[in-house]
């Protein structure tokens, strides 16, 4: 086999090396900041928060009351708020959390490279694209408090079990328990992984049909033993809050979706080609069902509100593994060239986006502060867009924006807020600015009508207002 010059293999792997460092340098410098990146870090910490104190009745307050609502497994919400003390904040401990699952994640997809017959260069490869694909065109999920990247690792694992070093031999009872084991542990992370069950289904119904009926009977097992435990902690309460939540679907998410897959065409396409190519590899075969469903998936799931760029965290991983490992077998510069060709339509946007970052973070940390105080002051119960405002100035949650304008927009009638608003209940607002459309017209309609703004922090991107 031709193999690619050494120095070229070095000088290739510095330049990814370095991007990645160019790219995540600004949230590793802010990885302790108090300031949430977005609506979910702050959500997450106050979840976590909860976690820490009473863990048994974490769904059950949600399940009462319908101005909040808490839809994620609750094992990265507890490990955030039990390990917070040696990080002196919840929000910094998931942060941390999800770096470690991103190497993990990036590490084990250079694995997976080597076990479809990648070259030590193209393992290589496969990692440090996962980290710039991580730190360029999925950049909210970077060094932020978010289970997705530790989920993905999970499922990497799981597959990784299923692929013994002798390449001939089916999976033993033995690591088909440990990979349906590790595979429940995704779960408790985070359940939008479920590409993994279809993708496996596949692969042993079509690989292995005489191991098909152990599968399913020790999958079953778990599952069952997972909920049987769940309920004992939980309650029913968890599978109504996680199974139950209510969403909206867009025709504007679907367009989003459809503009991420045309970006990542020339990856796909290498990936589709490779899976082809080497379709009568069991390792390729489970790869390759798993790229499939996990991109099906995906784009299903980006169609609803509040799911963005971990809809294609999956199908991104397995597309990389199966393209590098397909790039490595001769010297195909076109091949290395589509692997990193979306990159470059993210590269210059993003790099705005940081520069920017960089010079109104004094800005930014001056504004949220100003706002935390005058809340800390304000008496009564306060609405807060960004949930981590209100939670650094002490304030409970009152209302999940985003939770109850998706109850509103899914159908579900409820009166509660806007009764609260027009009473003047609510001794404080803080809105995001622009204005996002989380809670509907008539919600935001009924606050300008009742309240007046006293504040703006066009750094924080946040509006203060009072009742009238």
């Amino acid at each position: 086999m031709i193999r690619a010059p050494r120095r070229s293999a070095r000088w290739w792997i510095a330049l990814q090396v370095a991007l990645v460092a160019l790219g995540g340098a600004v949230p590793l410098w802010r990885l302790t900041s108090p300031v949430a990146r977005d609506y979910s870090e702050g959500w997450l910490a106050v979840w976590s928060d909860r976690a820490a104190v009473n863990l048994p009745g974490l769904y059950a307050w949600a399940q009462g009351n319908p101005l909040v609502a808490n839809n994620y497994p609750p094992l990265f919400e507890w490990l955030c708020g039990a390990l917070a003390p040696l990080t002196g904040d919840a929000l910094v401990t998931g942060r941390i959390l999800g770096l470690v699952g991103l190497g993990a994640a990036a590490m084990l997809a250079g694995v997976l490279c080597r076990r479809l017959g990648g070259n030590a260069v193209a393992a290589a490869a496969t990692a440090l694209f996962a980290l710039l694909y991580a730190v360029w065109p999925f950049d909210q999920f970077f060094a932020a408090n978010n289970p997705q990247w530790l989920t993905e690792a999970l499922v990497l694992a799981s597959l990784l079990a299923l692929l013994p070093r002798h390449k001939a031999r089916a999976p033993s009872p033995a690591m088909m328990g440990v990979s349906l084991g590790t595979f429940a542990l995704a779960m408790l992370v985070k359940h939008n992984v479920i590409a993994f069950v279809p993708a496996t289904l596949v692969w042993f119904a079509r690989r292995y049909p005489s191991r098909l009926l152990t599968w399913l009977a020790i999958g079953t097992g778990i599952a069952a033993f997972m909920v049987a435990g769940l309920t004992a902690v939980f309650g029913i309460a968890i599978w109504q809050q996680v199974l139950g939540y209510p969403r909206v679907f867009s025709a504007a998410n679907s367009a989003d979706a459809a503009l991420t897959v045309l970006r990542f065409t020339p990856l796909l396409l290498l990936a589709l080609l490779a899976t082809r190519r080497r379709r009568r590899e069991p390792a390729h075969a489970l790869i390759g069902a798993w790229f499939a469903c996990a991109l099906v998936l995906g784009l299903v799931q980006r169609t609803a509100d509040g799911v963005s760029q971990n809809a294609f965290f999956g199908a991104t991983l397995a597309a990389l593994i199966l393209a590098c490992s397909e790039a490595s077998r001769s010297p195909r510069w076109l091949a290395w060239a589509a692997v990193a060709a979306p990159l470059a339509l993210y590269i210059p946007d993003r790099a705005q986006m940081r520069w920017d970052e960089c010079h109104t973070a004094a800005a930014l940390d001056r504004e949220q502060d100003a706002l935390v105080d005058a809340l800390a002051r304000t008496r009564g119960p306060v609405l807060c867009e960004d949930l981590a405002l209100c939670r650094r100035a002490g304030k409970p949650l009152l209302v999940d924006t985003f939770a109850y304008g998706q109850r509103l927009g899914a159908g579900r009638a409820d009166t509660r807020l806007a009764k609260m608003i027009a009473d003047r209940a609510i001794a404080a607002v803080v809105l995001d600015l622009p204005r996002t459309t989380r809670l509907p017209s008539p919600i935001l309609s009924a606050i300008d009508a009742g309240y007046v703004q006293v504040a703006s922090a066009p750094s924080a991107h946040a509006e203060l207002l009072l009742p009238r």
